[in-house]
C-alpha cells in the first residue's frame, strides 16, 4: 500500500480488504476512534457505513457505544472493523482503572481489554473475529518513551488473537508479519480452506519492518529491522547496524555484529533487497499533491540526519518541555526548547511546541516569529500553516492569516481548527455571508467546529431565530461545559425567547464555576429583583457585578 506514515493520502488497490468482501455481498461497517484514520485519507474505500466523526480521538467506550447503536441494523453476512486507540501518550485511563494500576498505560490497556470484552458479548456467535495491535511502547526502553522511531521489540511485536469456532485453545508460535496475516484471511474467507490448513503451512521466512517516522518527521536516518531464525538485525541508514540473538538476548541488549560478521552480512542482504523510497515523492503521481499539503514530501536535508537512538533522547527532552507547560511551568519549557533550538535550530517539533506555548499564554509577537520560521522551512505542511495562521490572527494580521488558512481547507477540507480559525476572521471582518459558506462547506465535509458554529450561532440571533441560535449554542455548551461564552449565550437567548426562568437557571450555573462573572451576576441581580421580589439577594449580586465591573465602568 506504500504507507508508512500517518496523514498521507490510501489509494487503495482491488486487494483491499474491505472492497474485497463488498464485491463478495458482504455489508462493510468501520467504527474508528483517531481522527488519523479520517476518510480524507481515503481508508473508508469500501465501506457501506464509516464513523469517523471525531475531534482528534475518542474513549473506546464512546465508539462501542456508537456500534450498539447501529447493531439492530447490522446485515448479515457483514465485514466489520472496531478501532480501539486509547492505550496511546498522554495516558489518561478512566478512573476506576487509573486507581487500580500504578502505571497509566496498564489502566489504559485494562480499560481497552474491558471494552473488546464488552464487545464480544453483543457479537453474533458465529462471528470469527480478530483482535490485533499496531504496535507497542518502549516506556523509555533503548531511549524511546513511546513509539515510531526504533524498531525493538517493545514496539512491534503485538498481540494477534484469532477468535473462531473451528479453533480452540491453540498458540501459534511463528512470527508473521501483517502481511502474512492478510494472507490467511484472504485464503480462509476466499479460497475455501480449513483455518488449521492455512497455519499448519505457513512457512518461516524473513519478517521485515520499517519506520520512516524519524527520516521524514525529525530528519534521523531511516529505520529498518529484519527478523529470521532467531536473529534480529536493526538498520539505521546504510552503515549503521546492530544484530541481536533474541532467544539468548529477547530484551535486545547486547549487539553481536562484530562476532557474527557472516549472519550479519546475510541479514543486511536480506533487507536491501526489500526496497523502501528514498523520499516519499517516490508515491504514485495521484498522491503526490495531498502528500505535499499534508507536510509528508518535505524531506530533510541529508547533513541533518542523525542516529536515531541519539535522536530520541530531543524527542525526550521536547516532550519534558510540553509536560512542564502541563503543569503550568512555562519558565523550564521554554528553557528546554530553547536548549533544544541552539543545537538543532530547524528543529519542526521544538519550534511548533515553542510556538504554542507562546501563543497559549499571549505572547503574540514570539509566537509568530517562531512560527514565520517554521512555515518558511514546511511550507508546504499543513500543520506548519495552521499554526502560522493562527499567529498572524493573534497579531491581528487578518489578510494574511485569512489566505493561510483558506489554502489549509482547500488542501484538506476536514480540518477542524481551520474552520473555526477562519470563521473567527470572518467574524471580524463582519463577512457574515462567508461564515455561513464555511459552515456549508464544513456540513458537506462532516466537519463540525465549535467555534464556527458559535458564530453561526450569533448571526442567527442577530437574525431574531432565537431557537436555531440557541440548539446551536446548545451543541457549543455540550462540546465544552466549562465554556463561559456559551452560557452566558444561552442565558441571553433564554431571556430573549421569553425564558426568563432558564436564563436564572443558566446564570446561576455560570456563578458556580465563575463566580466573579460581571455579566452573570449583574443579569442575575436584575432578573431576581424584577421577576422575584428578592431585593436582598438581588443586591447581593449587584453588589459583586459593581466590584468586577470591566474598567470600573459599574
Amino acid at each position: 500500500h506504500k504507507i508508512f506514515l500517518n496523514g498521507q493520502f490510501f489509494n487503495p488497490k482491488k486487494n483491499y480488504l474491505p472492497l474485497i468482501f463488498k464485491e463478495k455481498n458482504y455489508s462493510t461497517y468501520g467504527f474508528l476512534s483517531s481522527s488519523i484514520l479520517d476518510r480524507a485519507f481515503g481508508t473508508s474505500s469500501g465501506f457501506d457505513f464509516y464513523e469517523d466523526n471525531i475531534n482528534t480521538e475518542r474513549r473506546c467506550e464512546e465508539t462501542l457505544n456508537l456500534f450498539k447503536e447501529k447493531l439492530n441494523t447490522l446485515k448479515e453476512p457483514f465485514f466489520l472493523w472496531i478501532h480501539f486507540f486509547d492505550p496511546h501518550s498522554p495516558y489518561t485511563p478512566p478512573e476506576n482503572f487509573k486507581k487500580n494500576f500504578e502505571n497509566p498505560y496498564d489502566g489504559e490497556i485494562a480499560y481497552t481489554d474491558f471494552c473488546v470484552g464488552e464487545l464480544f458479548k453483543i457479537l453474533p456467535e458465529n462471528t470469527v473475529s480478530l483482535i490485533i495491535g499496531d504496535h507497542g511502547e518502549l516506556l523509555g526502553e533503548h531511549g524511546e518513551l513511546q513509539h515510531g522511531v526504533l524498531l525493538y521489540n517493545g514496539a512491534i511485536k503485538v498481540p494477534c488473537l484469532l477468535i473462531n469456532p473451528e479453533i480452540k485453545n491453540k498458540k501459534f508460535s511463528k512470527i508473521i508479519s501483517f502481511e502474512e496475516l492478510y494472507n490467511i484471511i484472504y485464503d480462509y474467507f476466499f479460497q475455501d480452506k480449513k483455518l488449521d490448513d492455512i497455519l499448519n503451512k505457513i512457512e518461516e521466512k524473513p519478517v521485515i519492518s520499517s519506520s520512516l517516522y524519524g527520516r521524514e518527521v525529525f530528519g534521523f536516518e531511516e529505520a529498518r529491522a529484519v527478523i529470521f531464525k532467531n536473529y534480529k538485525l536493526i538498520l539505521y541508514g546504510e552503515k549503521n547496524f546492530k544484530l541481536f540473538d533474541l532467544v539468548k538476548d529477547p530484551k535486545e541488549e547486547k549487539d553481536i555484529s562484530k562476532e557474527k560478521r557472516d549472519k550479519t552480512k546475510e541479514m543486511i542482504k536480506i533487507l536491501k533487497e526489500k526496497k523502501f523510497p528514498s523520499n516519499l515523492g517516490d508515491f504514485p503521481k495521484e498522491g503526490e499533491e495531498i502528500l505535499k499539503s499534508l507536510g509528508y514530501l518535505t524531506q530533510a536535508k541529508e547533513e541533518n540526519l542523525k542516529d536515531p537512538e541519539k535522536g530520541v533522547l530531543v524527542e525526550n527532552k521536547i516532550r519534558e518541555a510540553l509536560e512542564k507547560f502541563q503543569i503550568n511551568d512555562i519558565k523550564k519549557a521554554v528553557e528546554i526548547l530553547n536548549s533544544v533550538l541552539l543545537e538543532y535550530p530547524q528543529h519542526s517539533e521544538a519550534l511548533s511546541a515553542l510556538g504554542k506555548i507562546y501563543l497559549s499564554i499571549g505572547e503574540n509577537k514570539k509566537s509568530l516569529d517562531i512560527f514565520k520560521k517554521l512555515y518558511s522551512l514546511r511550507s508546504n505542511d499543513i500543520t506548519a500553516n495552521l499554526r502560522y495562521g493562527q499567529a498572524l490572527l493573534a497579531n491581528n494580521l487578518l489578510d494574511e492569516a485569512e489566505k493561510i488558512l483558506s489554502f489549509c481547507i482547500e488542501k484538506n477540507p476536514r480540518l477542524k481548527e481551520a474552520y473555526g480559525e477562519l470563521s473567527k476572521i470572518y467574524s471580524k471582518k463582519g463577512k457574515i455571508e462567508k461564515i455561513m459558506e464555511l459552515q456549508k462547506k464544513a456540513e458537506e465535509n462532516k466537519v463540525e467546529d465549535t467555534i464556527l458554529l458559535f458564530e453561526v450561532a450569533k448571526i442567527k440571533e442577530s437574525e431574531k431565530k432565537y431557537d436555531e441560535s440557541f440548539l446551536l449554542y446548545h451543541k457549543c455548551y455540550k462540546a465544552n461545559p466549562l465554556n463561559l461564552e456559551p452560557l452566558l449565550a444561552l442565558a441571553r437567548v433564554s431571556m430573549k425567547k421569553g425564558n426568563a426562568k432558564m436564563a436564572i437557571n443558566y446564570y446561576t450555573q455560570i456563578l458556580k464555576i465563575y463566580p466573579n462573572n460581571y455579566e452573570a451576576n449583574y443579569n442575575l441581580g436584575i432578573l431576581l429583583y424584577i421577576l422575584e421580589a428578592k431585593k436582598d439577594e438581588s443586591l447581593k449580586y449587584l453588589y459583586k457585578a459593581y466590584n468586577f465591573c470591566p474598567n470600573n465602568n459599574a
